[in-house]
């Protein structure tokens, strides 16, 4: 995620790879593999190579960059830019609260803040499953749900706010279930 952003913040071509793609049993056929994929970036240039970490593959390469872990200000524009998707719009988090998230991420990488977004989104997904209501899109553009088996009166199926919004509590549940991926003591 954090490659993508970054091609596409330098208006480049992104070549993302895995060793598996281009790594052989073949004599020959690595470096063959490898030819081609410098072949394509010169010819889609200017092009970011990005290749998953394997530390064989690694000592090759004469220069690494070293991609630090975000601080404090780089945490709160992800979750910030998170929040502000379409996705999440209508979240119940007031600024204090984003900053308590910032403060409690302390370690956290990118995949890490991803997959802690990704959690705490299914809350009310999971909330209402539970509660047997299935999504309706309502008509003004706002989520509303039907409850199974629930009718008004006049035997409509009454509609009820259905999903309600992202909030503080189910991002301090995401906490509890995503941890970094990195140790600090390490």
């Amino acid at each position: 995620m954090l490659v993508e952003r970054t091609a596409a913040e330098a208006g480049t071509t992104l070549l993302s790879m895995t060793p598996g793609v281009i790594l052989s049993k073949w004599s020959g056929e690595s470096e063959k593999q490898l030819r081609a994929v410098f072949e394509v970036a010169r010819a889609m240039q200017p092009c970011i190579i990005f290749m998953d970490c394997d530390p064989a593959l690694l000592r090759r390469f004469d220069r690494r960059i070293m991609v630090p872990l975000p601080d404090s200000e780089a945490r709160n524009a992800f979750l910030m830019a998170v929040l502000a998707g379409p996705e999440l719009a209508g979240h119940g988090l007031r600024g204090e609260d984003v900053q308590l998230l910032v403060d409690r991420t302390e370690g956290y990488s990118g995949s890490d803040l991803s997959q802690l977004c990704r959690e705490a989104a299914m809350q009310p997904v999971r909330e209402l499953l539970r509660w047997g209501t299935q999504y309706m899109p309502g008509s003004s553009g706002t989520r509303h749900g039907i409850a199974r088996g629930a009718a008004s009166s006049s035997g409509q199926p009454q509609q009820r706010e259905a999903m309600r919004p992202l909030g503080l509590r189910d991002f301090e549940h995401a906490l509890a279930v995503i941890k970094p991926a990195l140790s600090v003591e390490g």
